[in-house]
């Protein structure tokens, strides 16, 4: 793992009851095409399973689990941690849950998954490869929660994330929060006071050139409206997968 890494969001997967719905809705959304990896023994699902890699611009950038019902549907962000395991045995000391403990995906790299203290789930990650993380498609994370202290506490010592308060426009930011910076002082993620009910939850923001057209389509390919903003909009997929879509970075220049 590059040191410039560390406590970067690197990967991204879909957790899906419907693979195909998936492909079908943000290929046509957002032009990504596909790659088609088959496991007989998949790390996720512990059986023959096929994971298809999102690909734009010739470069992966994160794939789609199919999981059963009864689990949620979601997007999960991996970020890059120098020792998963040790990143892991501090969960419950910071207030969050482990909900699986550390395994290796062949070829890829080593990975748990946690819960926060709000539930909200985050994948410790150190990749195997020497590719580099990829850019530009996924391209911003932000925490809705209801406890945004004990969230920047877990998050510091998780990830060694330092945590800022944003003032930015009503119409960027939903009027405020808190920025996350990694060790290097990058902007990582960010994190806002949850309105309304639902759990605490990642929102994943996906890049569009132009947002109004964007909203558009998803909504006459199925999509739910949520929140918009000049710059940003977050909805529900087809399945109802909530996720974001913006021109950039939320707060790049």
């Amino acid at each position: 793992m590059n040191k410039l890494e560390t406590g970067t969001i690197v990967w991204h997967d879909l957790l899906t009851h419907d693979i195909e719905l998936a492909k079908r809705f943000y290929g046509d959304l957002l032009g990504w095409d596909y790659e088609v990896e088959h496991a007989e023994h998949f790390v996720w699902t512990g059986k023959a399973a096929d994971y298809p890699l999102i690909v734009a611009d010739e470069v992966a950038h994160g794939g789609f689990v199919e999981v059963d019902r009864e689990e949620a549907a979601h997007w999960l962000a991996f970020v890059a941690a120098p020792d998963v395991d040790s990143a892991t045995a501090r969960v419950a000391g910071l207030g969050g849950r482990v909900v699986r403990q550390a395994f290796d995906i062949p070829g890829v790299g080593r990975t748990s998954v946690v819960a926060d203290p709000g539930g909200a789930l985050i994948c410790p990650f150190l990749r195997s490869h020497d590719f580099p993380a990829p850019r530009d498609t996924f391209v911003w994370d932000e925490l809705l929660t209801d406890n945004p202290e004990a969230a920047v506490s877990f998050y510091a010592g998780l990830f060694d994330w330092k945590s800022e308060p944003v003032d930015e426009p009503e119409d960027r930011t939903g009027g405020g929060g808190v920025l996350f910076r990694n060790i290097d002082g990058e902007p990582v993620a960010g994190m806002q006071a949850k309105a309304g009910s639902g759990a605490d939850r990642w929102v994943t923001y996906l890049r569009t050139q132009d947002l109004n057209a964007t909203i558009a389509s998803a909504k006459r390919l199925g999509a739910a409206g949520g929140s918009e903003g000049a710059s940003h909009g977050r909805l529900k997929d087809p399945a109802g997968v909530e996720f974001g879509l913006a021109v950039s970075s939320r707060w790049a220049a």
